[in-house]
């Protein structure tokens, strides 16, 4: 039986550990990627086959809901999810006002907002399942006192 666990950042270092730990213990890593195709399918050939790899774009609107639907349809309801997607948006403090809403949007979109719906799209298919784990993680890096950086 297969049991799929979602794994949003999944090719970096954090990530692919997250990863590779998930599969030692059975489960299917399920390796989510927005740009780094290459090395997603990487890691992949180090689990075999099928290949559980899903690209997805998590600061589109819909981007965090088409990622899970693709997951369930392609893998079964996931029994875990591991948000692990992450950035940080440099923008100067007294940058033009558009480009400073622009980059807080994106830094919002991924670090909040898609997490939240997957959580929200987790908790919904646990609970008609009996269960799962939700395990988020978060960077440090706000307390590094980053000029510019608010």
């Amino acid at each position: 039986m297969t049991r799929p666990v979602l794994v949003t950042g999944s090719t970096g270092a954090i990530g692919g550990a997250i990863c590779r730990k998930l599969h030692s213990c059975g489960y299917l890593p399920v390796l989510h990627y927005s740009s780094n195709r290459e090395a997603a399918f990487e890691l992949a050939r180090e689990f075999g086959e099928p290949a559980a790899v899903i690209h997805a774009d998590l600061l589109s609107e819909n981007g965090a809901s088409t990622l899970w639907a693709e997951v369930v349809k392609r893998f079964g309801p996931p029994v875990g999810l591991v948000n692990n997607a992450g950035i940080r948006v440099d923008v100067a403090f007294d940058a033009d006002s558009s480009a400073w809403t622009a980059a807080w949007r994106r830094d919002l979109q991924l670090n909040l907002i898609a997490p939240a719906e997957l959580c929200r799209l987790a908790v919904l298919t646990f609970r008609d399942r009996g269960g799962g784990r939700i395990v988020n993680i978060a960077s440090n890096v706000v307390h590094m006192g980053k000029p510019n950086f608010i």
